[in-house]
This record gives C-alpha cells, structure tokens and sequence, in this order.
C-alpha cells in the first residue's frame, strides 16, 4: 500500500474514534412519550453545544494526527520500523546483460537508477549489469538456458543431458544488445526452436525474447589521431561517404591502415564490416581483399573498449603510425574525457596529445540503437519482477544514458552529454543530430544477423586455428560474480575463438599442464608432452562439434606448465604455413603444497598472445 494510503487508513480510524465517543455519549432516554419529546429537545441543545465542542476537539485531534504521521514519514528508520516491522524489504535483483561496449554507461546509469528507487533509506531493486556474449554465442545461450554452445545437445530431444554444462552467467531479465538487428536475428531464431519444459530439461529451455524499443543510440566514427589529423581534408558534419573519406586519408599518406574491433566478439566490428568491404582503399569491392587489408593491422584485438584502453595505456607502445580507426562515438567520446572504459585494467586517464582521437563522421557508418529486450525464463516471470523491468525500461527511456556519452533513440544530442559535446571544436564538427539507420554494404550482407555473420565468416581466409587450454591446478580456483571456476571462463572463451573460426578452417584443441613429481623428484619433470585426449584435428562442419565437446569436457590436472614450454611442444605438432595460435591461461600458479622442496617453473613471457581467464 503507498504511503498515503497507509495515512487515510490511520486518519479513518480516529475518525471512526471520535464517531464511537458521540454515539456513546448520546444515547439514552426516559419513559413515556411527551417525557421523551421534552428529553429529546433537551437533550438536542445539550448535544447541538457538545457536538460543537467535540468538533473543536476533534479538529485538534486530527490535526495532531496528521502532524504525528508526516513526523514518522519524513523520518525514514521509524517510518521502515512501523510498515515493514524494523527492516526493509527483500529488493528485486535484475539481471542485465548488455554489449561489452555499453557495459561502463550502463553500469553508471544502473547505479544512478538504483539510488532514485532507494527512497526512505530502503533499496527497492539491484540491478548488476553485464557484458553479454557474441551474437553467435547469445542465439545458443538463449535457446539453452543461457549456457555455452559445445554441449552436444540436440534441440529436437527435450530429454537429453549434458555431460557437463557451463552457464554463461545468471540468466538476464534484460538484454541490451548493440542493435536491433542483432536483436531480431537472436529472437527469430530462438523462437523458431522447439519449446522444451524447464522442469524436463532445464539446459534445453528457451527464452521469450520481447523487444521493447531504443534506449539510446551512437553512431559509428572514423577516428584519427593527432599525426593524421586534418579537418580541412574532408566535408563537414559527416556528410560524406566512408570510402571518399577513406580515400582522401589514404591518398594523401595520412592513414596507412585502419583497425576495427573484431568481428568475433563486437556487434560494432560486425555490423561496419560489410561497408567496410566496399569502402577500404585498394580492395576493388572484394571483401577477402578488404578482409586480408584489416587482418594485417597491429593493433590490439578485442572489442571497441580493449583496443582503446590498450592505445590509452602510457605505458604501452604508442599506437602504429598513421592508423587510424572505426569505433562507437560514446566509446571514443570516453576515451578523450578520461572516463571508465573497461575493468580495473583500464585506468581512467585522459590520453596525451599523440594518443587522442579526432572524430571523423560518415553518413553511411551504422548507428547502434540499443534496443531493450524483456527476457521471460519459465518459472522466473512474476508481477513485481515484470513491474521492476518495465520501470526500468521506462527510467532509461527518458534520456537517462545522454549522460554516459550515448544519444537519445532518434540521435539527438542533449545538455548532458557533455563527453560528445567536448569533441566538437573550430575543427571538427560534432552532429547535433545523427538519426538510426541500418547497416550498410549490399543488401546480401545486411539483411539479417545471418547475412552479416554469413558475410563476414566467408571473406575471411580459411587459416588453421589451434586453441591451448590451460588444465592445471589453479583453474580450479574460483573467481568471477558467480565464484566459478577459472577453467569454466577458459572453456566458455576457447568455445567463443571456435565459433569464430570459418567452418572450412583446421581446427586443433590442445590442453596442457605439468604432472605432480613422482616420490623422490624434487621437480617436476620439463618438457612433459601434454596430454592428447582433447586434441582433434577437424576439416568439417560436423568434426568442430568434437573439437568443442572436447573443450567441455576438459577437467583439471597436474602442476603448471611453462608458457614457452607448452608452446613448443605445440609448435612441433601444428601443420606448415601461415595459422593461429591461442593460448587460453589465467596465468597463476597451484595453491601452496606442503613439500617444502616442490614448486613450479617459471614460465617466461614467450612471443605468443595469451588470454587471461
């Protein structure tokens, strides 16, 4: 009941209190009846001056009590002690899951939504927001009750069981992915699967995906840094195509090569690919040219937020001459202020002079509209539960993400979306409007999600890919939100590197970690070949299924292993040419043994990239 209502209930009663006391006090009469016409009539003076009095009194008392209840109202712990019996009440907990890029503004906003719905010093709701997984992996994790793909299940057996399952995290009330068409594609294709009952197979549950309209918007931009700046080069207020824009920094020495986030795990990288294909300088068109021309750069992989926060790092080289590249505005708009990109490896600092962007905008690059997505699980859905995820859609709707960088859902620019404005100078022309549009590159590429990601898994050159799976001790440690095993990040990343690669491409899993040394060893042996139950070579569609089981199916064993050593022995066994090799580790070493002479070797920073779980 709302607070008011509670005060008119406790008003009534004093009412009714005081209508108890004059019906009390006016009762009575004498015999007869000219003896109870003469009591009446007395008795009607006498009652006419004491309703007077009791009105005087009564307006008093109520008044009284009106003061007595806005003082328990506006003293919030009385005010909880009275109408929840001393303590708050249990708050909704939503779970929201958004593009890895968006993670910081909707982070920030969720913070201030929490605090506007913490009146009388009681939180009403929690709302822990985090970075969904690609459109590949959100399509298999909407239809499988939020797990990872590699289960070995088959959509059309409701009673079948993983031998082993990895969630990609609490199953979200709210998704908030890059764009719409990222949204429709993943509903589409969830609602076209078989409908299996959580309580038969709770892995094989789908969700009811509700598409609900923009929260924000932000285009995508060209960025420069200050070597390869210059305004004059091109027209103003982003009225201009990619490629003339492309052409006139490439023709004049200004932009050697142009990096975007990866296609495999950012919806801004998918969704500029395909105009990309048509718009990189000497690819005539030819996205396998334009794919190999974007392969080349050295920059850091990842999403539009890694590659940032790695060219921000002072203490990292400083970014290839002349590149220049494609992010969301907001992202870039993050960078130059100095605002939280990432997580605690991404400080928040304004870059230096050579490492700022300037902002360059085309009227073809996509803009990502952000569209808000009710997810419904059988047995979840309730009505203070939908009530708390309507509120919150509504909250965000009101422009509350104009103050973390984004734009309103037609593009516009408002008062607070002071990180955007502060891009704009004589220079450079910051568009006060930048309104939706759809992706572009050809109608055969844009279409649907399944054009964009047909589009771009095709373009790409069919090189081996090998995956290195860490399965010593300290994966068994746990970490995260969840507290889960750091093996299950590394499986769930190894199962996203598989995903991505092109179907006809080689694909070869490797794990690896050191056995305990024998009674007697004072080390453990060196150059321990790694165990071959996970490695399967795979050159079709079919295979890479095995290829993933074997990836989920990887348990903890044996001591850790140096990195260079692991990567030689991988070396000795990979094919001849040109490949990729990722090595998936979180780097730590075992719990402490009792052995006082047992340890591990080191592992020396070697040339190959690893990936932290």
């Amino acid at each position: 009941m709302p607070w008011w209502g509670q005060a008119l209930v406790i008003l009534g009663i004093v009412v009714l209190g005081i209508a108890i006391v004059a019906v009390a006090t006016s009762s009575g009469a004498g015999p007869g009846i000219w003896t109870k016409v003469k009591a009446i009539a007395g008795r009607a003076v006498e009652v006419a001056r004491w309703a007077l009095g009791l009105v005087r009194l009564g307006m008093a008392g109520i008044a009284a009590a009106v003061v007595v209840l806005l003082g328990i109202m506006f003293v919030p712990p009385l005010w909880s002690m009275i109408t929840f019996g001393g303590a708050c009440g249990e708050p909704i907990d939503l779970r929201v899951v958004t593009d890895a890029e968006n993670v910081g503004p909707l982070g920030a906003a969720a913070r201030r939504y929490m605090a506007d719905r913490s009146g009388g010093g009681c939180r009403t709701v929690t709302v822990d927001v985090t970075a969904d997984a690609p459109a590949e992996q959100a399509k298999e994790g909407f239809a499988h009750g939020w797990t990872s793909p590699g289960t070995g299940l088959s959509p059309d057996d409701c009673s079948s069981r993983p031998e082993r399952a990895t969630l990609l995290g609490a199953q979200p009330d709210v998704w908030i992915p890059a764009s719409s068409i990222i949204a429709r594609g993943v509903r589409d294709y969830v609602e076209g699967l078989r409908a299996c009952s959580g309580k038969v197979s709770p892995v094989l549950v789908r969700a009811h995906l509700d598409l609900q309209g923009s929260v924000a918007s932000s285009p995508l931009v060209l960025g420069v840094f200050s070597k390869s700046d210059q305004p004059g080069l091109v027209a103003d207020g982003g009225k201009q195509g990619l490629k003339p824009l492309l052409d006139a920094f490439y023709g004049d020495d200004l932009v050697r090569s142009l990096a975007r986030p990866s296609p495999d795990i950012s919806a801004s990288g998918l969704l500029a690919t395909p105009l990309l294909y048509q718009a990189m300088p000497g690819s005539q068109g030819v996205p396998a040219k334009a794919e190999e021309a974007l392969s080349r750069i050295e920059a850091p992989a990842g999403d539009a937020v890694s590659m940032l926060c790695e060219l921000r790092n002072e203490d990292h080289p400083a970014p290839p001459d002349r590149m220049a590249v494609i992010v969301p505005e907001s992202v870039m708009a993050r960078y130059n202020d100095g605002d939280t990109l990432g997580g605690a490896g991404c400080p928040n600092r304004k870059p230096s002079q050579e490492r700022q962007l300037f902002p360059y905008y085309a009227d073809d690059l996509p803009v990502l509209d952000y569209p808000f997505v009710h997810v419904r699980w059988q047995g979840q859905d309730d009505g203070p539960r939908d009530r708390a995820v309507a509120d919150f859609r509504k909250w965000l709707q009101r422009d509350a993400l104009t103050r973390e960088g984004l734009r309103t859902p037609s593009g516009r620019l408002t008062g607070d979306d002071q990180a955007v404005r502060e891009m704009r100078n004589s220079d450079h022309l910051v568009p006060d409007r930048v309104p939706p549009r759809p992706p572009a590159g050809g109608e055969d590429c844009t279409g649907s999600l399944d054009d964009l990601l047909h589009c771009y898994q095709h373009a790409r050159p069919g090189l081996p890919v090998s995956v290195m799976l860490d399965v010593s001790g300290s994966m068994a440690l746990t970490g995260g939100p969840q507290n889960d095993p750091h093996l299950g990040f590394a499986q769930a990343l190894a199962l996203r590197i598989m995903g991505g690669v092109r179907p006809s491409a080689l694909t070869t899993l490797f794990e690896f970690s050191q056995p305990p040394p024998k009674r007697g060893e004072r080390m453990p042996k060196s150059g321990y070949l790694m165990p071959n139950g996970g490695e399967v070579d795979s050159t079709e569609t079919s295979q890479r299924s095995d290829v993933e089981a074997s990836a989920q199916r990887a348990t903890t064993q044996g001591w850790d292993l140096a990195l260079t050593s692991a990567i030689d022995q991988a070396a000795g066994r990979l094919k001849f040419g040109k490949q990729t090799l990722v090595v998936v580790t979180d780097g730590q070493a075992r719990p402490p043994t009792p052995a006082p002479e047992s340890g591990r070797p080191n592992s020396p920073g070697g040339s190959a990239r690893t990936s932290p779980a």
